[in-house]
C-alpha cells in the first residue's frame, strides 16, 4: 500500500513540474512552443479554435503526453 501511495505522489510531483498549458497551438508560436515542450518530454495541454493537420500529427506522435481541446477563448 505504501509503495502505491508513494508512486502516485511521485507521479503527481513529476506531472506538476513537467507540464504546461499552451493556447493558440494551431499555428505559429503556439505550435512551435508545444512541439518544443513535447520534445523535452513535457506533458502539454493544448488549446486551439482550429483542429488542423499539425495538431493531428502532435496527437499521433505524442499520444500519452499531448492533450488537445478545441475551444475559443476570446
Amino acid at each position: 500500500m505504501f509503495i502505491i501511495e508513494l508512486r502516485y505522489k511521485i507521479q503527481y510531483i513529476i506531472f506538476m513540474y513537467s507540464s504546461g498549458i499552451v493556447t493558440g497551438i494551431g499555428q505559429g508560436i503556439g505550435y512551435e512552443t508545444t512541439k518544443r515542450l513535447l520534445e523535452k518530454n513535457y506533458t502539454v495541454i493544448g488549446i486551439s479554435k482550429t483542429h488542423n493537420e499539425k495538431i493531428r500529427s502532435l496527437k499521433k506522435n505524442y499520444p500519452l503526453s499531448f492533450f488537445f481541446f478545441k475551444f475559443e477563448l476570446s
